[in-house]
């Protein structure tokens, strides 16, 4: 299904449907899944964060360190907030990365089809 970016071409924005659903990577889902699980949805930092997504991405893919640290750093900005706590970029999920994973926003999964959690997503009951 094609897919819009009501911002412009560039990497680190929402895409959505014709319909107007927000449009997700496993990738992506599995990083916003991540942090959900942390404490207070805050992670302390990005290799901390690419780590903690590895069970959720080996439920559709082979596990890539080195891309999950270039997709963790290329998730939009409405989902995630970095904040530089010394050497590290902390992040957290904001309301709309929640909302998303909570289904309170419409989603289209990549190559999947709507999002109706992550259950249905793995074939599991």
């Amino acid at each position: 299904m094609p897919y819009y970016s009501r911002n412009g071409p560039s990497e680190g924005r929402e895409r959505f449907t014709r319909d107007g659903a927000v449009v997700l990577t496993v990738a992506q889902l599995a990083l916003l899944q991540a942090l959900m699980d942390r404490p207070e949805c805050r992670s302390r930092s990005r290799t901390d964060w690419a780590e903690a997504s590895k069970p959720y991405v080996t439920l559709f893919q082979r596990y890539d360190w080195d891309a999950m640290m270039l997709r963790a750093y290329r998730i939009p900005r409405a989902w995630v907030t970095r904040t530089r706590v010394g050497r590290c970029i902390q992040c957290q999920l904001t309301t709309r990365g929640r909302d998303i994973l909570e289904r309170r926003v419409p989603t289209h999964i990549h190559g999947h089809g709507p999002y109706w959690g992550l259950r249905h997503l793995v074939g599991r009951p």
